[in-house]
This record gives C-alpha cells, sequence and structure tokens, in this order.
C-alpha cells in the first residue's frame, strides 16, 4: 500500500512513496500545494507522521514520540500539523511544527481519528470519542473548555471550508444527509444526502475541495460477479 497522487478527474495518476516495508495512510496536502503529510510505520511497529514533497522525493520523518501518531491535518498558515496521538489508554489530538520538532498535546479528555484547524485559526475542531458522536470546538492555544458546533456526527464526517463546517448528519441508513453549518452565524442548512455512505468506517470518511465548492465522500461500491456453466467438466 503505497501513497498516489493525481488530477481531481483521477487522470495523471503517479505514485509519490515507495518504501515497500512501511504502510502509508491519511495524506494531506499543505496550503501551499507544495508538501503532503502522511502517516506511516512498518508493519507491527507504531506509526509516526512523515511530509513529502509532492513532486516526489525522500519522505522526512515529523514524530518521534512514543505511541501511534496517525491522520495528519494541515495549520491554514502550514506552521503546524495535527495528528492523532494513540498511547494505548486514550486518543487525543495534538499537533507538531511543519518542520519537525516538539509536539503539544491539545485535547486532554480523549478524540476521534482526525482533528481539523477551524478557518479562522483560533479553535480546534474534533470528535470527543471514535464513532458517532458530537462535533467540538476548542478554542487554541487551549486551556478553555471545547463547546459544542453539532450534536451528533457520523465518526470522521467532517471537513472545515472557511467559515463553514461540512458534516454528514448521524443517520444509521446509508443514506444520511450531508449538511453544513457556518461557526459564525451557526446557520445550519442541508445540502442533500450522500449515497451508499459506509456504516462504522473510521480515520477520514469526507474532504472538502479549498474553494469550498466541491465534497468528497467514501461509498461502497457494490461488488457483482457472474455464474458461470461450464460443460463436460472433468
Amino acid at each position: 500500500m503505497q501513497i498516489w497522487i493525481g488530477e481531481a478527474d483521477g487522470s495523471n495518476a503517479r505514485q509519490l512513496t515507495h518504501n515497500v516495508r512501511q504502510w502509508p495512510g491519511s495524506p494531506s496536502w499543505s496550503p501551499d500545494g507544495r508538501s503532503i503529510a502522511f502517516d506511516s510505520g512498518d508493519v507491527g511497529v507504531e506509526g509516526h507522521i512523515w511530509t513529502v514533497d509532492a513532486a516526489g522525493g525522500t519522505p522526512r520523518q515529523i514524530t518521534k514520540g512514543p505511541g501511534t501518531q496517525s491522520v495528519p491535518r494541515w495549520s491554514r498558515d502550514g506552521k503546524w500539523i495535527y495528528f492523532a496521538n494513540d498511547q494505548g489508554a486514550t486518543r487525543n489530538i495534538w499537533r507538531v511544527p511543519a518542520a519537525g520538532g516538539q509536539a503539544e498535546q491539545l485535547t486532554r479528555t480523549g478524540s476521534g481519528f482526525v482533528g481539523y484547524e477551524s478557518g479562522d485559526g483560533t479553535g480546534l475542531l474534533y470528535q470527543p470519542v471514535q464513532g458517532d458522536s458530537a462535533l467540538l470546538l476548542l478554542p487554541l492555544p487551549g486551556g478553555a473548555s471545547p463547546r459544542p458546533i453539532v450534536d451528533c456526527v457520523r465518526a470522521a464526517a467532517f471537513a472545515p471550508a472557511g467559515d463553514t463546517v461540512v458534516y454528514v448528519a448521524c443517520d444509521p441508513t446509508s443514506r444520511p444527509p450531508l449538511r453544513a453549518i457556518n461557526l459564525v452565524s451557526r446557520e445550519d442548512r442541508r445540502l442533500g444526502r450522500l449515497e451508499h455512505f459506509p456504516p462504522g468506517a473510521g480515520h477520514v470518511n469526507l474532504a472538502v475541495s479549498p474553494d469550498g465548492k466541491t465534497v468528497l465522500f467514501r461509498s461502497l461500491a457494490g461488488r457483482a460477479g457472474d455464474l458461470m456453466l461450464i460443460e463436460h467438466f472433468k
């Protein structure tokens, strides 16, 4: 399993990572489009956060602390990388300078797989547990209590786009509502319904394009086959 990049329409796909001993995942573009952060670790070994030039090259390890660090997401100015840090007893959201250095813990009472900096850079958007749960906003650099934004969001199915957060509302069906809430006005509107949205999926299930006009989401594609008869089989 390696990381590839391509055009938005799926063309011009090209391989970016080449380490056959590692399992890279959760790629995230830097705001300037020059770097990609990802998580990776040898099979059976704790994962860490890495970055690689979008044009290719040798990856650089960013985190080295204990635990499994995963699902990196950049700050809007490209100076920080947020990530989930699982140290066995609990998972929390941390951040580290994009060039590497001392990581700092942001949440203290647990989190889901992914955390995003808010569009204005003043808060951290995250879920308090793995799975369907509330969406919270923690003031940065921390210290204050988080406030609820949405009562229930599908697991890791939210992403900011400026002052707006697009999210998948809690709905047990495969066609859950897709909604958008403005963090300033608190207007919460329905955008439509998704098709074949997977139940119980972790890590990252939704992304929004930088211009806020396109939503990318995971979908279960059905598999089928033909029943064939072989005559005079021996």
